[in-house]
């Protein structure tokens, strides 16, 4: 039901054998991977996923894999393929989360015809802070706290013209400073968002006031 629901929603990620699947909260991607006539059931429960695997023999050879985001390899990384370039960063974006980094949009790249070809998305550690603003005199304020470190953690995907699929062409998976436990990740700001129910729950408050 959940393979489904994401060719319904986000058309899937495939690859070149037998069919998988990765899952993290309402996301579910295709990718690639070896099978041993297995089906692999991952639930959730409360935004969380279950350790929970049920094991089904289908008997054809083949089997339908749900596999965790913090259980993928890099040669699993290397395997996947989306339909889209939105599909791509949303995949690192909830690969990150799951890591406990957050990653944003960096480098694009257009073919002749001016049509986006490449796509990188690397750690927000990459970099380094501007010398402008860390060496600026008569300073009012004290500069920010430094968060480019230099991080080398990336992803790169390209645009296969035959296959009509954006390709994972470069994946490095080592970050240079320490990652964010997992029970802190939800007070980054970039994971601290509000969902519209609560938005119109804290709004609803105000008619009482």
């Amino acid at each position: 039901m959940l393979i489904i629901d994401l060719q319904h929603k986000y058309g899937g990620i495939h690859k070149n054998s037998t069919k998988s699947s990765v899952e993290f909260d309402d996301l579910s991607f295709e990718y690639s991977g070896s099978s041993e006539e297995n089906d692999i059931n991952i639930s959730q429960k409360k935004g969380t996923i279950d350790e929970a695997m049920k094991m089904v023999d289908r008997g054809d050879g083949f089997g339908e894999v749900e596999k965790k985001l913090t259980e993928l390899t890099k040669d699993d990384i290397w395997g996947i393929e989306h339909d889209s370039v939105e599909q791509c960063v949303q995949f690192y974006k909830n690969y990150a989360k799951v890591h406990g980094f957050v990653a944003r949009c960096d480098e694009k790249g257009y073919d002749f015809n001016g049509n986006l070809n490449m796509r990188q998305m690397v750690c927000n550690r990459e970099g380094t802070q501007r010398k402008k603003y860390l060496e600026m005199e008569n300073r009012k304020r004290d500069h920010r706290p430094i968060t480019r470190v230099m991080c080398q953690a990336r992803i790169r995907f390209h645009y296969d013209m035959k296959l009509r699929k954006w390709k994972v062409t470069a994946f490095e998976e080592t970050h240079n400073h320490d990652l964010i436990p997992p029970k802190y990740i939800q007070f980054v700001p970039a994971y601290r968002v509000m969902t519209e129910a609560n938005k119109a729950q804290a709004n609803s408050l105000h008619d009482y006031v």
